[in-house]
């Protein structure tokens, strides 16, 4: 099986991480049968984000 992300090349780079972040909760979500609500989702890909970008820690 393969799953891949496109991100929108337009978006600045905050919003291009914090994207691939929710994108990898919403697989993650789907291949483990986890059935996240998509609120949940951009919560979770917020919070990690903020967690990185906070504590300077990269991609």
């Amino acid at each position: 099986m393969e799953q891949k992300i496109t991100i929108d090349e337009s978006l600045s780079l905050d919003k291009k991480e914090e994207t691939l972040l929710h994108e990898i909760i919403e697989a993650l979500s789907g291949y483990y049968s986890l059935n996240l609500e998509h609120d949940v989702i951009t919560t979770l890909g917020f919070g990690l984000y903020q967690v990185l970008k906070d504590n300077k820690l990269n991609f």
